[in-house]
Formats: C-alpha cells, structure tokens, sequence
C-alpha cells in the first residue's frame, strides 16, 4: 500500500535541497564527461527517455534516446565513448525551478518522490560560438537507496520540435 503525504514546508524545502544537490552533481557529472559515473545516479531498473514535449503530450512512445535500466545506460556510455565518432565538445548544464509534485510512502519506508525542473543544456565546440543544444524539463521520479536519492526514472522532455543532431551525451 502507498500513502500520499502532505509534507511540511521546512521538510518540503529540505526535500527539494536535496534534489537541487543532486542535480548539481548530476550536472557536474555530465559536464566533466564522467559517463561511467553517470549510470549511479539511477537504480539498476531506471527508465531514461529524451522525447519531445509534443510526444509526451499525444502520449507518443517515440524518444530520440531511451535507456532500460543499468544495461540500457551502459550500452548509451559505451555507444559514446568507444564507437560513434564525434568532434570533441564541451556541455554545460544548468538546472533550476526544482518542483516537487509529489511524495509516497510505501509499506517497507521507501518514499518515491515525483519531482520537475528546468534545464538548458549549452554546447560548445571548439572553435566555434557557444550555442543552445537542448532545453526543457525534467519529469522525475526519485527513490531512495542506501539513503541517497536515486532515479527510478528521468524524462528529458525538450520543449523544440526539432532537435539537432548532435546529441551525443545523455542530457
């Protein structure tokens, strides 16, 4: 049986600090190009899907990336960094407005947390112009393991209908 609580609001701010700090090291992951270590910030049976908002809204299944699981995240992190070839980038992530939507109990004391934010993906190649590469929300959902906070499932909705070819690394 799952319970939905009414946090207070010094545990709803605490709570979304917490989130706020694993987006930042999720961030900083990413943006060092730690991509092994990016597969430990997901339970072994995550869902990961980068989609447009458009497919999310007709309740399309089609995502420009989508990942099952630690096996499903290992095979993107090999797919970048031992067989597609690629100029050498720089990204920077940014992420804010951290949301949380809501918070369960189940009966063993695990809580799942359902969680938005904002983000804005930069890339930089070199010699070239800083540009925008993806925007959008994450639609999340959190649990925890061992204490931390883990995604049980990250969906990158982007907000353009087009998106350029150039997704290389998980946003």
């Amino acid at each position: 049986m799952t319970t939905t609580t009414k946090l207070r609001a010094e545990d709803l701010a605490a709570l979304r600090a917490e989130i706020d700090e694993f987006n930042t090291a999720y961030a900083d992951c990413l943006d060092d190009g730690d991509l092994n270590d990016w597969i430990g910030f997901f339970t072994p049976d995550c869902i990961y899907k980068v989609l447009p908002r458009e497919n999310l809204e007709q309740n399309l299944p089609l995502a420009v990336i989508y990942a099952e699981g630690h096996g499903g995240l290992t095979d993107r992190v090999v797919g970048v960094t031992k067989t597609t070839v690629y100029r050498k980038r720089y990204l920077r992530h940014f992420i804010t407005n951290t949301r949380i939507r809501s918070v369960a109990h189940d009966a063993t004391g695990g809580d799942t947390v359902r969680a938005e934010a904002n983000y804005q993906v930069l890339e930089t190649l070199p010699g070239e112009y800083t540009k925008i590469l993806n925007a959008g929300r994450y639609m999340d959902i959190f649990t925890r393991q061992g204490g931390a906070l883990k995604l049980k499932e990250r969906l990158c909705v982007y907000d353009s209908e087009m998106v350029p070819a150039t997704i290389v690394y998980p946003l």
